[in-house]
């Protein structure tokens, strides 16, 4: 379970999910009863959950059952994720949502993202979560504070290779099947990733944590895979989990909405089970694969499940494995 709540925290937590998803101007589509039952189910710990007999709380009155500001502060998470799955952005959903956090005192910054967003300001807001992402995930390796997001992303090019490098993650992929280093290496041969150094690699400070999480989370790069790894990965990192993972992915992946010339776009890749199961593995994780002092090279030659096994990654149901 993400919260743990007694029954009727819960289904108010739920409720107030309902609360933000009704206020749109579609009413509650079949995806919000979805992603309502789903969060009810696997991230509250319920046996069953009817979304039309749950009761639609006041702010104040959710506030009222909750004393923990940590649990107030996932709980609008999980708002401002349903107030996303209708594939569009809405404003009275927002508003909903934030009528929520604040009677919570809940005030983290992408809820003014997404209030950008839905009044007309999109282009504000996705240069905002361009740059969370760059500063939290893409640590400067040359101590240079003038580069952008894109520039941080692939700092390669133009003549910056490192051969070195590029060979040195190429060598994974002499390692024995079975090993973590030689899933890795496959999983960049199998979907035409360049490695890090490479003219077109990523840096290695993003690339290889993040990459690590699809490998040992089992999670394929597709749309769909990569707002799961999103959830994976904003529940297991601390550090803005909304502005860099969860909220982009939401833009990118379901919304459609592109946050620079390198990203793609994609509408409708949201699917609430494996979402929620997602986010409920990344919070299970016994390390922060973005932290400095995970050994990622000294795992290299382990076999995969012992990394997984050491790493806390819960098993997944087959059905959300690399689809």
């Amino acid at each position: 379970m993400i919260l743990d709540f007694d029954d009727i925290q819960a289904r108010t937590v739920l409720g107030a999910m309902k609360s933000v998803a009704a206020e749109g101007t579609a009413g509650l589509s079949e995806m919000d009863h979805r992603t309502i039952k789903a969060a009810g189910t696997i991230a509250l710990g319920l046996e069953d959950v009817n979304v039309n007999d749950l009761v639609e709380p006041t702010p104040d009155g959710l506030a009222a059952l909750l004393h923990q500001s940590g649990d107030a502060q996932v709980v609008i998470r999980m708002l401002a994720v349903v107030s996303l799955v209708g594939e569009m952005l809405d404003p009275k959903k927002t508003q909903r949502l934030q009528a929520f956090a604040t009677a919570l005192s809940v005030d983290e910054e992408y809820l003014e993202i997404l209030d950008d967003a839905t009044s007309g300001k999109i282009g504000r807001a996705t240069d905002r979560l361009a740059q969370r992402g760059a500063e939290y995930f893409l640590p400067r390796e040359s101590g240079e504070s003038d580069l952008g997001p894109v520039e941080s992303l692939m700092p390669f090019g133009d003549g910056d290779e490192k051969p070195a490098m590029e060979a040195r993650y190429a060598s994974l992929g002499k390692l024995h099947e079975g090993t973590f280093g030689k899933a890795f290496f496959d999983h960049f041969n199998d979907n035409d990733l360049e490695l890090p150094g490479n003219e077109h690699g990523q840096t290695e400070t993003f690339v290889t944590p993040h990459d690590s999480s699809h490998v040992l989370g089992g999670y394929s790069t597709d749309e769909r895979g990569e707002i799961l790894v999103a959830a994976f990965i904003g529940a297991m990192h601390p550090r803005k989990p909304m502005e860099s993972q969860i909220v982009p992915a939401m833009f990118s992946w379901h919304l459609g909405i592109k946050l620079s010339w390198l990203g793609g776009s994609n509408s409708g890749a949201f699917e609430p089970q494996a979402f929620w199961t997602a986010w409920d593995r990344g919070k299970d994780m016994k390390v922060d694969l973005f932290d400095p002092g995970w050994d990622f090279w000294s795992a290299t030659d382990q076999p995969l499940e012992e990394v997984r096994h050491a790493c806390g990654v819960r098993e997944v149901p087959t059905h959300d494995l690399r689809v």
